[in-house]
């Protein structure tokens, strides 16, 4: 069950259709993490996402 009143409809999209989607969210708020974890939803931070790019030669 999310709660929703911590979350705005931008976090709660991303959320449902990462879970959907059976892939990764980029997500950097507190309480969006905490309901990923509690939806079993895996996620990343925007540093994750630069990290990765960087490994994969995406960016210099």
């Amino acid at each position: 069950m999310i709660c929703s009143r911590l979350l705005d409809p931008g976090e709660l999209s991303v959320l449902m259709l990462a879970k959907e989607l059976q892939t990764t969210a980029v997500l950097d708020e507190k309480a969006t993490r905490r309901e990923a974890v509690g939806l079993a939803v895996r996620f990343t931070g925007t540093l994750g996402l630069l990290q990765l790019a960087l490994k994969r030669k995406r960016m210099k």
